[in-house]
């Protein structure tokens, strides 16, 4: 009853007492989609977005949204300066006038069954190909479903999401030497289902983990549809709990919020028995795989590109995080996790500390999270990698599949910065990145400009990952839903801290890999955090060395620990004595030429003997080292070799992984062909059985 509600008291700071109408139509039009996104119709064209309840999630929306209706090419930057309508209106008046012209739209392709890889997507490729059986890329959930539950309908809903996007019916094949992505017009899933309603009630929960650990720890084969995995778990009789978890090469983390859209719409058609209501997609990932390998190829790429390599030589930062145990080859890659859980109240008081500086929660814990990982290297500037969605166009915004691309986020911390002062410069930094976030990290990691800063730092110290949910449908078709923490058993950082903001406060944890970090240095780091974070509330005009000073018992153990680790890293390094230098063979010479490019280690300090991931390589720099030794001698190396053998046995066998000239194939591939039920004509000299 609206009208028995009173009047909205208007206390924020950036709202105006009085409302002002738009005076032009551009002005009504930016107002009405400001509304639109906020969902909150009735303010004035001076009102600020932010005060409103705006974010940066909602500030890409807008701006994808206005660029759309006004054929502009606004950055989100542009809200963050002009948060009102009056302002925007006159930014987007300004880029009219200045001719700033939109990027080039996204074509439908006419072939929707098979598109090229990304680039994004082709590293993980590459590492399923050298690490083959490892679940590092497993992306799982799970979601509590609480009401009268309709197995029969779930499945239909299910099913037609899986019809309508297809990154569900999408797989990797191989054709000839290179790698496509291939689309299957049709997939018709069976979710498999599980009563555990007869276990014991105080055993129920612990062994519907166990059942979902299983399916997390089963590795997927990228090379079949569908690349997911999926099960139905009926803990009561209105409580169900739905396992889902698809394979990142195809999914990113905003296509769960497309997932839970979709799955509410859908089910409760379904349960009507009534058509789904899901309109038709305006886009495929098809379409935007094609359209991002021509981008790559043009102007507004190379002025992003050009941006970052002006941007990273000198920068200063410290080494790489100080680990409990050495890096050596042959890894496992395992990773686990260590929960955090900040509570609504503590929420809402750092969104209110946020405010203070005209920033978001989002740039706020980032500024946080910088100070602890400049602490925990020894101070100074740090490298944070920080994960984007990586939507370009907003009609992009409906489709499942793996846009995210990482920023390289340069945050030059000084402890004498007041609070407020750092989150703003944190903000600033990260207004600048978004700006030019287009470049896939994987090109960029191959740029001379920043090879030589990973070289001494690494490409990054710490990983922040920051999504805000509280907009996700909880309701699936008169189903709640309520999320069911599950992490994956891979590691694809060292240590990193993800956040996800939701109705109840803040979650999230400190993923860690194991072959690296102990559980109890995980721990340390995110009591150290929600140290800083209380601490951030109780004195927000604090610098931040008070803040970092202010820790108490958490602020001893940790520099203990930062001391303990570097001291031990001091002691284990060898003395300063020159390797012999590999000249066995003329492949060994171009390889440790090749090496040393990469990994900023002088040839002759390389050793016949020597693992390239043992001198600090890694599976981007391999990738490198694959296409350079390819492009620059002809000699092909399997990558998986990278990670055992040393240079001397993949230079001795690298012309081994080519056929011999002179020899005949044809009979060996009749007899492939016979057994594997292909054409003759479909098999390469190069390829390989398995494959």
């Amino acid at each position: 009853n609206r009208k028995a509600l009173p009047k909205p008291a208007l206390e924020t700071a950036g709202v105006t007492r009085d409302h002002v109408a738009p005076l032009t139509p551009l002005e009504a039009q930016v107002l009405a989609a400001m509304e639109q996104v906020l969902n909150l119709p009735g303010f004035g064209v001076r009102d600020n977005f932010f005060a409103l309840g705006g974010h940066s999630l909602l500030a890409a929306r807008l701006t994808a949204r206005l660029n759309k209706e006004f054929g502009a090419a606004l950055q989100l930057r542009t809200v963050f300066e002009a948060p009102t309508a009056a302002q925007l209106a006159a930014a987007i008046e300004k880029a009219r006038n200045t001719g700033t012209s939109q990027r080039i739209a996204i074509a439908v392709q006419a072939d929707q069954s098979t598109a090229p890889l990304t680039l994004m997507q082709e590293r993980i490729r590459f590492v399923e190909q050298m690490f083959p059986g490892r679940v590092t890329y497993n992306t799982p959930s799970a979601h509590r479903l609480r009401g009268a539950m309709d197995l029969q309908a779930f499945e239909r809903a299910f099913n037609e999401v899986v019809r309508r996007q297809p990154g569900l019916r999408t797989y990797i094949a191989g054709q000839g030497t290179s790698w496509m992505q291939k689309i299957q017009s049709e997939l018709r899933v069976s979710i498999p289902f599980e009563d555990l309603a007869d276990v014991p009630a105080e055993a129920r929960e612990t062994t519907l983990l166990q059942r979902m650990r299983k399916l997390v720890d089963t590795p997927l084969d990228i090379h079949a549809a569908p690349l997911f995995r999926c099960a139905m778990f009926r803990m009561d009789r209105d409580y169900h709990v739905f396992f889902f978890m698809p394979h990142h090469i195809i999914w990113d983390g905003w296509s769960f919020d497309v997932l839970y859209q979709e799955m509410s719409a859908a089910y409760s058609a379904a349960r009507n028995g009534q058509p789904s209501p899901l309109p038709v997609l305006p886009l495929s990932y098809v379409d935007y795989s094609h359209w991002h390998a021509e981008w790559l190829k043009g102007a507004e790429f190379e002025a992003q590109l050009a941006y970052w390599k002006k941007r990273y030589p000198g920068i200063d930062a410290r080494g790489t995080l100080p680990t409990d145990l050495p890096r050596r080859a042959g890894m496992t890659g395992s990773g686990e996790v260590e929960w955090v859980k900040i509570d609504r109240e503590l929420t809402q008081k750092l969104h209110e500390v946020a405010k203070r500086s005209e920033s978001t929660i989002n740039m706020l814990t980032m500024a946080l999270y910088s100070a602890l990982v400049s602490e925990a290297v020894g101070g100074g500037g740090v490298v944070v990698g920080m994960p984007v969605r990586g939507r370009p166009v907003g009609d992009l915004e409906p489709i499942m599949g793996f846009f995210n691309n990482m920023l390289p986020v340069h945050l030059p911390v000084d402890a004498r910065h007041s609070l407020g002062d750092w989150v703003r410069r944190v903000k600033d930094e990260l207004l600048e990145t978004f700006a030019h976030q287009d470049v896939p990290f994987e090109r960029l990691a191959s740029e001379p400009e920043f090879a030589s800063y990973s070289q001494k730092s690494g490409f990054y110290q710490g990983l922040f990952s920051f999504q805000d949910a509280r907009d996700r449908q909880r309701d699936w078709g008169g189903l709640s839903q309520e999320t069911l923490p599950i992490m994956q058993g891979g590691a694809t950082e060292d240590l990193g801290l993800w956040l996800m903001e939701g109705p109840a406060g803040l979650t999230g944890g400190i993923n860690f890999n194991a072959d690296l970090f102990t559980r109890d240095t995980a721990q340390l780091f995110r009591d150290r955090f929600m140290a800083l974070l209380r601490d951030a509330v109780a004195k927000p005009t604090a610098t931040i060395r008070e803040l970092l000073d202010a820790g108490g018992e958490e602020q001893r153990r940790f520099i203990a620990w930062r001391e303990a680790r570097l001291a031990s890293a001091s002691i284990a390094a060898p003395a300063a004595t020159p390797a012999p230098r590999a000249v066995g063979s003329a492949n060994e010479s171009a390889l440790a030429a090749i090496w040393s490019g990469l990994l900023g280690v002088d040839a002759t300090q390389i050793a016949a003997t020597d693992n390239f991931f043992d001198l600090g390589g890694n599976s981007l720099l391999v990738m490198q080292a694959v296409e350079a030794m390819e492009r620059s001698l002809g000699l092909k190396i399997d990558p998986r070799r990278y990670v055992y053998e040393s240079l001397r046995q993949l230079a001795a066998d690298a012309a081994s992984t080519e056929p011999a000239t002179g020899v005949d194939t044809v009979p060996l591939a009749r007899i492939w062909a016979e057994l594997l039920g292909l054409g003759g004509s479909q098999i390469q000299a190069s390829d390989n059985f398995f494959d």
